[in-house]
């Protein structure tokens, strides 16, 4: 799907159904928090959610734990971090 993530998103997200692995790489805060309000209903519970920037970008971990406060985010490699969605 092109497009940006708050044009695209809110249109084509029923379309995509249930998400058991939801990867993020958006680097940037708008650019993290778009995805996460849109599709993060979406997984699972049980389901993980990758962010590949959390540990790199200051704008993308501040839009994680604005998200998802209580989550116990887990350091994998090189800024990757990852949560089991509760």
């Amino acid at each position: 799907i092109k497009g940006w993530f708050n044009d695209s998103l809110p249109e084509h997200k029923s379309s995509i159904g249930s998400i058991a692995i939801l990867r993020l790489d958006g680097d940037f805060y708008e650019s993290t928090k778009v995805p996460m309000l849109e599709l993060y209903p979406q997984v699972v519970r049980g389901g993980i959610v990758i962010i590949d920037d959390y540990g790199t970008f200051a704008g993308c971990k501040k839009a994680i734990d604005e998200i998802v406060p209580d989550q116990d985010i887990i350091y994998a490699e090189n800024g990757v971090h990852f949560f089991i969605k509760k």
